[in-house]
Protein backbone atom coordinates (compact mmCIF):
# COMPACT_ATOMS: atom_id res chain seq x y z
CA UNK A 1 0.00 0.00 0.00
CA UNK A 2 1.64 3.42 -0.96
CA UNK A 3 0.93 6.72 1.38
CA UNK A 4 -0.15 9.72 0.17
CA UNK A 5 0.93 13.21 0.66
CA UNK A 6 -0.75 16.04 1.87
CA UNK A 7 -0.46 19.59 1.73
CA UNK A 8 -1.44 21.20 5.07
CA UNK A 9 -3.25 24.08 4.37
CA UNK A 10 -2.22 26.59 7.10
CA UNK A 11 0.75 27.18 6.07
CA UNK A 12 -0.71 28.76 3.00
CA UNK A 13 -3.44 30.52 4.64
CA UNK A 14 -2.45 33.95 3.60
CA UNK A 15 -2.12 32.78 0.17
CA UNK A 16 -5.53 30.91 -0.05
CA UNK A 17 -7.26 34.34 1.19
CA UNK A 18 -5.82 36.19 -2.05
CA UNK A 19 -5.99 32.73 -4.38
CA UNK A 20 -7.70 29.93 -3.25
CA UNK A 21 -7.74 27.99 -6.82
CA UNK A 22 -4.65 28.98 -8.48
CA UNK A 23 -2.67 28.11 -5.13
CA UNK A 24 -4.99 24.68 -4.78
CA UNK A 25 -4.09 24.41 -8.48
CA UNK A 26 -0.41 25.20 -7.81
CA UNK A 27 -0.45 22.50 -4.36
CA UNK A 28 -1.77 19.78 -7.52
CA UNK A 29 0.64 20.96 -9.55
CA UNK A 30 3.80 19.80 -7.06
CA UNK A 31 2.81 16.70 -7.04
CA UNK A 32 0.41 16.51 -3.61
CA UNK A 33 -2.34 13.73 -3.33
CA UNK A 34 -4.35 15.72 -1.11
CA UNK A 35 -4.94 18.35 1.49
CA UNK A 36 -5.53 19.25 5.24
CA UNK A 37 -7.83 21.78 5.76
CA UNK A 38 -7.50 24.57 8.16
CA UNK A 39 -10.71 26.80 7.72
CA UNK A 40 -11.89 28.02 4.71
CA UNK A 41 -10.63 32.24 3.36
CA UNK A 42 -13.94 34.27 3.47
CA UNK A 43 -15.96 33.69 0.28
CA UNK A 44 -15.20 30.22 -0.28
CA UNK A 45 -17.36 27.69 0.71
CA UNK A 46 -17.19 24.11 1.85
CA UNK A 47 -18.84 22.94 -1.55
CA UNK A 48 -17.05 25.69 -3.92
CA UNK A 49 -14.03 24.31 -1.91
CA UNK A 50 -14.13 20.81 -2.42
CA UNK A 51 -14.99 21.48 -5.75
CA UNK A 52 -12.33 22.59 -6.86
CA UNK A 53 -10.36 20.34 -4.88
CA UNK A 54 -11.87 17.68 -6.91
CA UNK A 55 -11.79 19.19 -9.60
CA UNK A 56 -7.66 18.60 -9.30
CA UNK A 57 -7.95 15.00 -8.20
CA UNK A 58 -6.89 15.94 -4.73
CA UNK A 59 -8.66 14.11 -1.54
CA UNK A 60 -9.14 15.81 1.78
CA UNK A 61 -7.54 14.39 4.77
CA UNK A 62 -8.92 16.00 7.49
CA UNK A 63 -9.57 19.51 8.64
CA UNK A 64 -8.90 21.87 11.62
CA UNK A 65 -12.35 23.09 12.75
CA UNK A 66 -14.32 23.44 15.74
CA UNK A 67 -15.25 20.39 17.40
CA UNK A 68 -18.91 19.46 16.62
CA UNK A 69 -20.27 20.04 20.29
CA UNK A 70 -22.99 22.36 21.26
CA UNK A 71 -25.49 24.39 19.06
CA UNK A 72 -23.43 24.38 16.24
CA UNK A 73 -22.42 20.53 16.32
CA UNK A 74 -24.94 19.55 13.33
CA UNK A 75 -23.61 22.39 11.17
CA UNK A 76 -19.85 20.93 11.91
CA UNK A 77 -20.12 17.60 11.07
CA UNK A 78 -22.36 18.79 7.95
CA UNK A 79 -19.55 20.61 7.14
CA UNK A 80 -16.98 18.09 7.63
CA UNK A 81 -19.02 16.11 4.97
CA UNK A 82 -19.63 18.26 2.44
CA UNK A 83 -15.78 18.42 2.32
CA UNK A 84 -15.52 14.63 1.99
CA UNK A 85 -13.54 14.07 5.72
CA UNK A 86 -14.51 12.19 8.56
CA UNK A 87 -10.88 13.18 10.66
CA UNK A 88 -11.77 16.83 12.83
CA UNK A 89 -8.80 17.94 13.89
CA UNK A 90 -8.14 20.26 17.03
CA UNK A 91 -6.56 23.24 17.87
CA UNK A 92 -7.07 22.68 21.70
CA UNK A 93 -4.54 21.97 24.07
CA UNK A 94 -4.61 19.34 26.64
CA UNK A 95 -5.78 21.40 29.33
CA UNK A 96 -9.04 23.00 27.09
CA UNK A 97 -10.11 19.33 27.83
CA UNK A 98 -10.62 19.28 31.31
CA UNK A 99 -14.30 20.29 31.55
CA UNK A 100 -17.23 20.24 29.04
CA UNK A 101 -17.42 24.09 29.25
CA UNK A 102 -13.66 24.36 27.34
CA UNK A 103 -14.63 21.73 24.88
CA UNK A 104 -17.24 24.40 24.00
CA UNK A 105 -15.07 26.76 23.95
CA UNK A 106 -14.07 27.97 20.68
CA UNK A 107 -10.54 27.89 19.28
CA UNK A 108 -10.13 31.31 17.79
CA UNK A 109 -6.42 30.86 16.10
CA UNK A 110 -7.94 30.06 12.45
CA UNK A 111 -8.51 32.74 9.52
CA UNK A 112 -12.45 31.48 9.62
CA UNK A 113 -13.74 28.45 10.79
CA UNK A 114 -16.26 26.37 8.34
Amino acid sequence: MSRKIGAQLYSVRNELKNDFEGVIAKIAEMGYQGVELAGLPEGVTPQSAVKIIKSLNLGVSGGHMQLPVGENKNKIIDDAKALGFSTIISGKKADDFKNVDLIKKPVTFLTRHL
